[in-house]
């Protein structure tokens, strides 16, 4: 999977994560792919363009198991399993998890002030 893909598609399952319960539920991408495919909007692409989103789109699609769709928690747990991650990868993930924490009481879950950035696209269609 690229990195052009790969950073849109977890920050959109953190986001998912971080904002709702987990019963968010995502359409596989493979779908959505297959339908603008055939729709003719992937055309323009060369050869090389089109199999590297696919591979990519494949990719994703795998974490969802043959399903049509998937919870966000699903996702990124089966994502984040897959990953060989370095004990300095692991380091890093939790000081920016620390660091979001300490703006949080967790007994009444609102956040201590007001964190950036906190909307988010979710144009499913987007494949």
């Amino acid at each position: 999977m690229t990195k052009e893909y790969a950073n849109p598609m977890w920050q959109r399952y953190l986001r998912l994560l971080a904002r709702t319960d987990d019963g968010r539920i995502i359409p596989n991408p493979a779908i959505q792919f297959t339908k603008n495919a055939k729709a003719g909007l992937y055309d323009k692409m060369s050869d090389a363009q089109y199999n590297i989103a696919l591979k990519d789109v494949e990719e994703e699609s795998i974490l969802f198991k043959d399903a049509p769709k998937s919870s966000a928690y699903a996702l990124f747990v089966r994502g984040f399993q897959k990953l060989s991650l370095t004990n300095a990868e692991i380091c890093e993930i939790a000081k920016v998890l620390s660091t979001a924490s300490a703006r949080v009481d967790f007994r009444h879950n609102f956040p201590a002030s007001d964190a950036s950035d906190t909307s988010f696209d979710t144009d499913e269609d987007s494949f």
